[in-house]
């Protein structure tokens, strides 16, 4: 009951949230340029995360998932949520800008590495 009673009193605070929103757009929409630089095919939206589906001539998801979790960087596999997602899809979630720009140079890191192991 006092968890419930914290939660309405939070959603209250329409300011907070409204700050909050745009933050996670102007958040988001870099992420997504950035990602897109690697040729990530980004789909648009407006969530605190990025679906994203990767180069088919790329390493599948699990492999790019697993090496970025070598160097702390945790990203979500899609693949078993529903049939229309291939193995070369993936979630990013949208986080500070000092986090977005780590993650970025990890994932970039781990792509290049792909390539030039390959």
């Amino acid at each position: 009951m006092l968890a419930q009673i914290a939660a309405c009193a939070a959603v209250q605070s329409v300011d907070y949230y409204e700050r909050r929103w745009r933050e996670t757009h102007v958040l988001r929409e870099e992420l997504a340029s950035w990602l897109s630089e690697l040729g990530w095919d980004v789909v648009p939206g407006c969530a605190n995360f990025l679906l994203c589906h990767l180069p088919i001539d790329g390493p599948p998801a699990a492999v790019l998932i697993a090496e970025c979790r070598r160097r702390d960087l945790f990203l979500r596999d899609v693949s078993n949520m529903g049939h229309v997602f291939d193995a070369h899809v993936l979630r990013v979630a949208v986080k500070d800008a000092e986090s977005n720009a780590r993650m970025v140079d990890i994932v970039r890191e781990v792509v290049l590495r792909q390539y030039v192991d390959v």
